[in-house]
């Protein structure tokens, strides 16, 4: 029975000593997945950099034609406010043609209601006329 133990005990520390050397190697890979990204980063940068430096010089195709990312991205904000502008002025506009339109809508609703005041006159006026012709006495209000 003891070297069963001895076995069994032997197990355990080797399972003990898998446990910690997978946990470092696991942190193992993630700081050399870490630093991989990190050197594609300062390669990013180092690449624009050098761009920068080209289209300053006026040698560099430039970023839309900009000399610089400072001054494409002032570049694109102007647009970005040029664009605003119209639309508040488009706003404006709208506006404007909206308020006559509304005017406009509710001078027709008055006219129909108007109108259909009219028609009905109109139609009660033939018949009270009916009336009157027979004798009947009934008012008549004319407009």
């Amino acid at each position: 029975m003891g070297a069963t133990t001895i076995i069994e005990d032997d197990i355990k520390e080797i399972e003990g000593r898998m446990t910690k050397l997978k946990t470092e190697v696991y942190g193992m890979d993630t700081k050399v997945q870490l630093n991989k990204l990190k050197g594609e980063i300062l390669d990013l940068k180092v690449t624009r950099l050098n761009e920068e430096a080209e289209n300053t010089k006026g040698s560099g195709k430039g970023f839309s034609g900009a000399k610089s990312y400072q001054e494409y991205v002032k570049t694109k904000s102007g647009e970005g406010e040029r664009e605003i502008a119209e639309l508040k002025e488009e706003r404006q506009r709208v506006a404007e043609r909206h308020m006559p339109s509304m005017e406009q809508k509710k001078m027709f609703g008055d006219l129909k209601k108007l109108l259909t005041c009219k028609l009905q006159a109109s139609s009660e006026s033939e018949h009270t006329s009916k009336g009157q012709r027979i004798g009947n006495n009934v008012n008549v209000l004319q407009l």
